[in-house]
């Protein structure tokens, strides 16, 4: 269900909240942006949500009609959306990680099917820092428990400029995109054959470093370091593969999970005993 407020004069802002409803008696989950925007893009956005409708959405994904004003919801780390592409980026992000769980699953393979995964892997690409910093979270998102999504974000060339953001100056936007990595190799053992090829596995373990970065949470940042550093460096029964295993200790993941090891935070600091123990294992 979606309310939908137009703005009556163009100074003032438009309000459109999508709420999933499941169950009477649950809580209902809202998303809502506020934003101001004139033109027929924003008019289409807003009836895109209005409507539910994916297909309108991803076509809107190539909009440059300008955001004048951003409200809310605001990202602890990204650009605001500056475009009507970029929001529609932003919404297809939220869409998939808000929506209850027993929805997810559904949505993620509706905006598969209207063929979401190009266009954003094409963001990934773009000298817009909005557009590809929305794309990565959408993109994480949207390959999370979803071979399809996964397999298509492979397909389109997702895997280099990805890599390439593990460089990234903001911290959220390392991990999210080695989030996104982690959701891609997992699904096959082409798409993380390929991923070690590309030298993805050293931004994993670069990644071990306690940098700190006042926008995200410490311990969080470290805990998904260390656990996507472990999915990628096992096979699909759970089982360390050697010579990934290798690959990492050669990289230095041995020393630099002891001192993560070491941080004042029981679920880090076993997590990265964890994995520590297991890339031992290999000589």
């Amino acid at each position: 269900m979606l309310h939908l407020q137009r703005p009556v004069d163009p100074d003032e802002t438009r309000k459109v909240t999508r709420i999933f409803r499941h169950d009477i008696e649950q809580v209902e989950t809202s998303i809502c942006i506020e934003y101001k925007s004139t033109g027929a893009d924003a008019d289409a956005l807003d009836n895109a949500l209005q409507e539910s409708d994916f297909q309108a959405l991803v076509t809107l994904l190539q909009s440059e009609q300008a955001v004048e004003r951003f409200k809310e919801p605001k990202h602890p780390w990204a650009e605001d959306p500056g475009t009507i592409g970029s929001l529609a980026a932003m919404f297809l992000a939220h869409v998939s990680s808000m929506a209850p769980e027993e929805e997810a699953a559904n949505i993620k393979l509706e905006i598969h099917a209207a063929g979401a995964i190009c266009p954003l892997v094409g963001f990934l690409r773009s000298s817009y820092e909005d557009r590809m910093q929305h794309s990565v979270i959408a993109l994480k998102h949207l390959t999370e428990d979803c071979p399809q999504n996964a397999h298509a974000a492979y397909l389109e060339g997702a895997l280099e400029p990805l890599i390439e953001q593990l460089g990234s100056s903001f911290a959220g936007l390392r991990g999210a995109a080695a989030s996104t990595l982690k959701n891609i190799c997992v699904e096959s053992q082409e798409h993380c054959e390929e991923f070690m090829r590309l030298g993805g596995l050293k931004g994993f373990v670069n990644l071990l470093d306690l940098v700190s970065d006042p926008l995200m949470d410490h311990a969080d940042l470290m805990l998904e370091a260390v656990w996507n550093l472990d999915e990628v460096t096992k096979d699909q029964t759970g089982r360390t593969i050697e010579q990934y295993a290798k690959l990492a200790n050669e990289q230095g993941a041995l020393e630099k999970l002891e001192k993560v090891k070491g941080i004042d935070d029981d679920e880090v600091s076993g997590a990265a005993a964890t994995v520590l123990a297991a890339l031992s294992q290999v000589k």
